[in-house]
């Protein structure tokens, strides 16, 4: 599924969501739902969005989310949904960009052409590592 503000895949018992290139987010609705999170958990949260606004390239596809049923984790369809959604953005000539708060995932992102750029943490939040992928 592509239009203009979504494209989506999915395999099986998983799903990639993507954002095409040149998306721009709105992140004011997102302080309505935080405004009952502790001050310095919602302090974190806003450096970490800005912190990824700041690195991610604007003009790449961006994978906000790519999930796989944890009753089919270890069979290799997280790894075949991307292959399917990478051939999908290559048909574009467009690069790629994500952010992995596990670090078992940057080898899998690793594989399928993804480099690590940076490292981003803040407070007692997750280490995220941000990833890119040139156009092919």
């Amino acid at each position: 599924i592509l239009n203009k503000s979504l494209f989506l895949t999915y395999f099986l018992s998983c799903f990639a969501f993507w954002f095409p290139s040149n998306f721009l987010f709105d992140f004011d609705p997102i302080g309505d739902i935080l405004k009952d999170f502790p001050s310095n958990s919602q302090k974190d949260i806003f450096q970490y969005f800005n912190a990824f606004e700041e690195n991610k390239p604007k003009d790449a596809c961006y994978l906000e989310y790519l999930g796989v049923d944890p009753s089919r984790h270890s069979l290799g369809l997280g790894s075949q949904l991307l292959k399917i959604s990478l051939a999908k953005i290559d048909d574009l000539h467009e690069p790629a960009y994500l952010e992995s708060s596990n670090p078992r995932n940057v080898s899998l992102y690793e594989r399928h052409g993804f480099e690590a750029i940076t490292k981003i943490q803040f407070g007692e939040g997750p280490l995220m590592h941000t990833m890119y992928r040139e156009a092919r």
